[in-house]
């Protein structure tokens, strides 16, 4: 009789507690970069006791840069943000260093009756989607009996875009980068040092031919060794004048011009009679 009251009262306390509850989200997969539409579903779990209010905080590691709360019936949404120290680009390229950090939604009015079954479905637009594995949130659910539940299962896998799985993915440097390519990238720097390699020795070639016309223009150029005011060097096999006369009584090397003589005066006893 004991043992029989003691499996009774277990079984009604065991009925008497909620069922384990999860906050699902859908979709749970998006593509990395690209914009997603998702509902998180926060179920009454605590039933007769209802929610009053719904919490989505998003991931501090992983900012979104635009993320919007959808419209739904008896709720109302709050947005909180918060500020980056980098601005991030949008789905339509703009940048913004401003990014929702939480969204509140409050219950409009108190539901007439609730049960375990009732799920309260809250939809969000966000996007880009981060260069990560996974989009992980927080949701914060309060009841009207004042109990605080903290979900951390809701998780979003991510994927690269079509035509890129597998490709190593690299989180952006400057706003404007979304996501680096994988094999085009070594065949492009390939090209561009072949590119600087061709221009270093056609620029060494181009140098070479260039100096050895000047060398050859200055050997080709007299030197004038005088100094200032000197007459030039004599031309190589020539020498200067030695003061030597030749056949002719005239010296070998230049001389100054003889001055000039006046004729020559017969004498006067010499001269015919007439």
């Amino acid at each position: 009789m004991t043992l029989a009251l003691g499996t009774a009262g277990l079984l009604a306390t065991l009925a008497a507690q909620p069922a384990v509850a999860e906050v699902t989200l859908t979709p749970s997969e998006g593509v990395q970069g690209a914009a997603a539409e998702v509902a998180f579903g926060v179920s009454e779990d605590r039933a007769p006791a209802h929610t009053t209010k719904i919490q989505v905080v998003m991931p501090d590691a992983n900012p979104v840069a635009e993320v919007y709360p959808l419209s739904t019936d008896a709720w109302a949404p709050l947005m909180a943000y918060r500020t980056l120290s980098t601005a991030l680009p949008g789905v339509h390229g703009a940048q913004s260093d401003s990014v929702v950090s939480a969204i509140t939604w409050t219950r409009v009015a108190a539901p007439a009756a609730v049960t375990a079954a009732d799920v309260n479905e809250l939809r969000i637009s966000l996007g880009p989607l981060p260069q990560r594995a996974d989009l992980r949130f927080l949701v914060v659910q309060t009841y009207s009996d004042g109990v605080v539940k903290r979900w951390t299962n809701p998780v979003m896998t991510l994927t690269p875009p079509a035509g890129q799985e597998g490709q190593q993915q690299v989180q952006p440097t400057h706003p404007g980068a979304a996501h680096a390519g994988g094999a085009a990238a070594p065949a492009e720097t390939e090209g561009g040092n072949l590119g600087i390699v061709v221009g270093v020795v056609v620029a060494l070639v181009i140098g070479v031919a260039i100096g050895g016309a000047v060398v050859a223009s200055s050997r080709m150029r007299p030197r004038d060794d005088s100094g200032d005011g000197g007459a030039a060097p004599a031309a190589a096999g020539q020498t200067e004048p030695t003061g030597q006369t030749g056949p002719t009584g005239q010296a070998t090397g230049q001389t100054e011009p003889a001055e000039p003589t006046e004729p020559a005066v017969e004498p006067e006893e010499h001269r015919a009679r007439p």
